[in-house]
């Protein structure tokens, strides 16, 4: 064996003792020829065994390797024969041990990926920035698809359809020459609209769902399409109508707030010109028609993107503060966090089962492509120290079994 990647101790423990043995078994031959009694046969009974073992062992060890003494003995150097067999075996058991769908699935779900990610990013220079551009760039121009854009926008009718516009009339008719409604009348419709997507909460979120998801599988194929869908349904649309409703609860408890400054603005130039009456009745419901109009909120809905991008929530200064909101967002929303952290692991267990041949024959290639002699010296250097107490057990080993034979024997004679 090549010895110089082997723990040099225990070679030459297994091979001082094969010496011994040898080294006995030549004295007690020698002491037996000189006329020694029962005692040296014994030891010669013993040496003999265990050179025995000691050299089968020592044939088995090199023989995986290579040739034995560099004899083109048969079936030795079994490894560097069989290499193909060797790279078929060895692809194969990692792609059935190891790289296995379901087993990959649950160890992603494990670790709670989505949560893990934030975790880690949060210490990445620029991930902040990077999630900001993500969110500007990639997440709300889909605001702008006119799918998406129509299935908010008959949530809003529907939310719309409850708005008290009578009461609103009646307020802006009294305030008279004011040129914008009070304050309590916009607080009013905030949380009149917030009221609403609370108490429809269910029906709403069905409905979102089931168009944001045909979008998703319109936009990511079949396949992927359907790993979001279930993200969709169960986490994306609630979290759109919970964080909506609370936004609006929000907007009604901050008075000096952008967008409530630009609805009250909007409102106020509206309402003033609703008159009483029969004329002011006509003029309220072609209001009514206007304000839930599907085209009108569309085209509001698709001015949103631009409106938050412009503010001071997308500087690069607020960067810094996306990921900490997100993790906290995570954190107190564990269902948000489970349907993502489930998608993940389906979306890792899909791409297992999609690139389990290719992985497969990549390591079989690879395999195929180490050169046989740095192979061998690599598979010595990792259980040599294995080998060698095999070598050094089969002497022991060896040698002890010869003495019980030796013994049985010398006891069937004096039967």
């Amino acid at each position: 064996m090549n010895t110089t990647h082997l723990p040099s101790r225990l070679w030459l423990t297994a091979t001082g003792a094969l010496a011994g043995a040898s080294l006995l078994f030549g004295v007690s031959c020698w002491q037996i020829s000189s006329g020694g009694g029962s005692g040296w046969q014994a030891l010669r009974a013993f040496a003999e065994a265990a050179m025995v073992g000691g050299l089968a062992d020592w044939f088995a060890v090199v023989a995986l390797f290579r040739h034995p003494l560099g004899l083109p003995i048969p079936h030795t150097a079994v490894l560097q024969h069989s290499q193909e067999r060797l790279a078929n075996a060895i692809s194969s058991f990692f792609s059935s041990s190891f790289w296995v769908p379901q087993q990959i699935r649950a160890r992603v779900a494990e670790v709670a990926p989505s949560r893990a990610l934030v975790r880690a990013a949060l210490g990445a220079q620029g991930a902040g920035e990077r999630l900001q551009r993500c969110v500007k760039e990639e997440l709300l121009p889909l605001l702008q698809d006119d799918a998406i854009c129509r299935a908010l926008a008959r949530v809003l009718q529907q939310a719309l359809q409850g708005v008290p516009l009578e009461h609103l009339a009646r307020t802006a008719a009294g305030s008279g020459a004011q040129s914008k409604l009070p304050e309590s009348t916009v607080t009013l419709l905030l949380e009149e609209g917030s009221s609403y997507l609370a108490a429809h909460r269910t029906e709403l979120e069905i409905q979102l769902g089931k168009a944001m998801a045909a979008k998703g599988a319109e936009l990511l194929g079949g396949g992927m399409g359907g790993f979001i869908d279930p993200f969709i349904r169960t986490a994306l649309a609630p979290m759109v109508i919970q964080e909506s409703a609370a936004y609006l609860k929000q907007l009604a408890g901050a008075p000096h707030s952008p967008l409530r400054v630009s609805i009250h603005a909007r409102l106020s130039a509206m309402l003033q010109q609703i008159a009483v009456g029969q004329r002011g009745s006509k003029e309220l419901a072609h209001f009514r028609e206007q304000l839930t109009d599907e085209e009108t909120l569309c085209e509001v809905l698709q001015r949103i993107p631009k409106f938050l991008t412009d503010s001071p929530r997308f500087s690069k200064a607020d960067a810094d503060s996306w990921l900490p909101a997100l993790h906290q967002f995570l954190e107190s929303h564990p269902n948000v966090a489970l349907a993502l952290d489930t998608l993940l692991a389906d979306l890792a267990a899909d791409v297992t089962e999609r690139t389990a041949p290719m992985v497969e024959q990549e390591l079989k290639r690879t395999i195929m492509s180490w050169d046989m002699d740095s192979m061998m010296n690599r598979l010595e250097m990792q259980v040599g120290e294995d080998l060698q107490f095999i070598r050094l057990n089969g002497t022991l080993v060896g040698g002890l079994i010869g003495l019980c034979i030796f013994g049985i024997t010398r006891l069937m004679g004096m039967i």
